[in-house]
Order: C-alpha cells, then sequence, then structure tokens
C-alpha cells in the first residue's frame, strides 16, 4: 500500500523524467526522419547512376541494396545514440560478426568478387553464333 500512497510523486517524478528526456526524443525522432529521406535520395541517385552507366542489372541491384542497408544500419546507430544508449559495444559487436562472416565465408566471397569483376570488367563478349554461320539456318 505504501506505493499506491505515493502514486502522485512517482506520476510527477516521472512526468518531470520526461519532460528531460522530450528534446532528445524529439531530436532522434528528427534525425530518423530526415536520414531515411536522405538514404531515399542517394539511393535513387546510384540507381540513377548505374541506369545511365549501363551496367549489369544483377551488379547494379547488389550494390544498391548493400548501399541502402548499410546506410540504414549507420542511421540507426545514430538514432540510439542521441536517445542515450551506450553503441560501443553494439558498434563492437557489428565488426566482430562482420569478421566471422567474413572468415566463414572466405572462398565463397572471393569467388563472388571475381563474378562482380568479370561483370563489371565485360571481357568475354558473347556474339549471336548465326551471325558466324556457325550454325545453319532452318
Amino acid at each position: 500500500m505504501k506505493y499506491l500512497d505515493n502514486w502522485e510523486e512517482y506520476a510527477k517524478e516521472y512526468t518531470d523524467k520526461f519532460i528531460d528526456f522530450l528534446p532528445s526524443l524529439l531530436y532522434a525522432l528528427f534525425l530518423l526522419i530526415f536520414g531515411l529521406w536522405l538514404i531515399k535520395i542517394v539511393v535513387g541517385y546510384i540507381r540513377r547512376y548505374f541506369d545511365k552507366a549501363d551496367f549489369d542489372v544483377t551488379l547494379e541491384n547488389f550494390i544498391v541494396n548493400i548501399t541502402n542497408y548499410t546506410l540504414k544500419i549507420i542511421l540507426f546507430i545514430l538514432v540510439i545514440t542521441k536517445l542515450g544508449v551506450e553503441t560501443t559495444s553494439l558498434v563492437a559487436i557489428i565488426g566482430a560478426a562482420g569478421l566471422a562472416i567474413g572468415l566463414a565465408l572466405q572462398g565463397s566471397l572471393s569467388n563472388f568478387a571475381g563474378g562482380v569483376l568479370i561483370i563489371v570488367l565485360k571481357p568475354f563478349k558473347v556474339e549471336i553464333l548465326l551471325k558466324l554461320k556457325v550454325f545453319p539456318e532452318r
């Protein structure tokens, strides 16, 4: 019953804490909205650049998605930092997870990088075999 008797004191205390926290909350919300808007613009510019540069669609989608998710992770870390959460351990966990995934997929990632280089540099050309008269026309 002791706790129920002091509910007005608790309400006043937590209301004061919320009012003190409100500027940080509003700033974090503004940062989130502005950051998502800015990420959308950056991803749009990257997508338009790749459309004009005539890159392979697979590589274009991969780079746009990686850029989008990386920027959103950075924005998330910035927003929770503005809310007062300590992010040093979170950043360390993300770095360790990236290192572990990179080492676990070392062979696959090297093959993937080789595939990306083939797509970007286009060292091979596919010629239409009918123009070369390899196959007779029917």
